[in-house]
């Protein structure tokens, strides 16, 4: 299933299996394997993946704190600057005094919760099809509050329905148009 979106030039797509030479990428985008299955949950427009949606478990059953993450080195160290400067408060302060937005990301974090539920029922794990879960909304963070800003743009980019994640991707421009595909 492929919907269109308009987060960088892409297209919102379903999750897939990542293959060898993209668990190869992800490992050098992260500097490390990732921990417990993969998914593609967004590529860039170089067709390399930039978030991974993650198993709700790990093999040991412990649960993984994040559905979304993201790998692109280039997002990551954009978004790293960004959680230096002063629009995390900027932010707090539109969630706290915008209610449509405040409702925006209630809503996403009901569509997290649920994606994750609905991977983990799909690759058999939890008792009669329930997520073991870390409970709470984004990254496992307290409902309706500001958690990390990688978490909520690794959603935006796979769903395209994050507030947060809008805002920073109009705060950002487009940082990979400069990128010449070669992650890690």
């Amino acid at each position: 299933m492929i919907a269109l979106a308009h987060c960088y030039n892409k297209v919102v797509m379903a999750w897939e299996e990542v293959s060898e030479a993209d668990l190869e990428i992800i490992a050098r985008q992260l500097r490390r394997k990732p921990r417990g299955r993969v998914f593609a949950a967004s590529r860039c427009p170089h067709g390399v993946v930039q978030v991974i949606a993650n198993s709700p478990l790990l093999e040991d059953k412990t649960p993984f704190p994040t559905l979304y993450w993201l790998t692109c080195p280039r997002l990551r160290k954009e978004i790293a600057r960004m959680e230096r400067e002063d629009f995390r408060e900027a932010l707090r302060m539109r969630i706290n005094g915008d209610k449509i937005f405040a409702r925006e990301l209630e809503e996403a974090e009901e569509d997290y919760v649920r994606e994750r539920g609905e991977l983990a029922r799909a690759l058999g794990l939890g008792e009669k099809g329930e997520a073991p879960i870390i409970e709470g909304g984004i990254g496992g963070g307290r409902p309706s509050s500001l958690k990390c800003l990688h978490s909520h743009f690794a959603q935006h980019l796979a769903r395209g329905n994050n507030p947060i994640g809008r805002e920073m991707e109009k705060h950002l421009g487009d940082p990979q148009a400069r990128c010449p595909g070669k992650c890690g």
